[in-house]
């Protein structure tokens, strides 16, 4: 099996993030997860996602508003 830290530690990350700007008070809603898979013996790459509700509008919807919150991100300067 692969190695999920790197994935649990950005979940940590994120969820700090979430209690910082929203308080502990604040509910998940849905959410996605995308992963690239690399297969050095093959030299290929592959993409999973997957998300806590399978509706796929729901997830395209989720991988939407992440696409443009990525895009918004790289027009800002970054904050001191």
């Amino acid at each position: 099996m692969a190695d999920s830290t790197p994935l649990g530690q950005l979940a940590a990350q994120m969820m700090e993030m979430i209690d910082r700007e929203f308080g502990p008070e604040a509910a998940l809603g849905e959410f996605a997860i995308v992963v690239e898979i690399r297969e050095a013996q093959q030299g290929v790459t592959n993409v999973r996602v997957g998300g806590s509700d399978a509706r796929g509008w729901i997830q395209s919807g989720l991988l939407t508003e992440g696409i443009e919150a990525v895009r918004e991100a790289v027009r800002m300067p970054p904050e001191d």
